[in-house]
């Protein structure tokens, strides 16, 4: 069974002591991996989390189960990814107000699982993730600006929980 694809809740807190300060999201991800060793496996991940901005990543990265028993197991996950968030409201200063931010991401995680059955897994994991700013656009009322600053760059804390199907 080299298949498996995973689904779930997905939170995060996330942060910038220049920009937003700290904000938490909640969402769902989608994960599907690849067994490339008994041990490793290749995954990609698409996750949409919310709060007052919208939350997008697609990712994809490596990992390693360092301890397996018949029924319980611990792997670490590292990645690369890319993300982005959008706001837009209705100010009534400013009008239409929008904002896109596009990042490039690593998410690093540890993760715990109970084997149900062969095929099925219950897990979760506690990670951390760092995103460097690669384009910011903000809009009021059809005007743009565009570009990017390091004082944009997120990072924080993020957890799952979910089920794995083997195929």
């Amino acid at each position: 069974m080299p298949f498996s694809i995973a689904l779930g809740y997905a939170g995060s807190k996330l942060g910038s002591d220049e920009f937003l300060g700290t904000e938490s999201f909640d969402g769902l991800f989608v994960n599907a991996a690849y067994q490339v060793h008994p041990k490793a496996s290749l995954w990609a991940e698409y996750m949409f989390q919310s709060s007052d901005i919208d939350y997008n990543q697609f990712a994809f990265g490596y990992k390693y189960k360092f301890l397996e028993s018949a029924k319980l197991y611990s792997a670490a996950s590292l990645g690369l990814g890319y993300s982005w968030l959008d706001e837009s409201e209705t100010d009534p200063d400013f009008g239409r107000v929008s904002v896109e931010l596009e990042y490039f991401t690593i998410p690093a995680a540890l993760e715990v699982g109970y084997k149900v059955s062969p095929q099925v897994d219950m897990f979760g994991a506690f990670g951390y993730q760092w995103m460097f700013n690669r384009d910011a656009k903000v809009c009021f009322e059809g005007e743009c600006v565009a570009g990017n600053a390091d004082e944009l760059d997120l990072n924080g804390v993020t957890y799952k929980a979910g089920i794995r199907y083997h195929f």
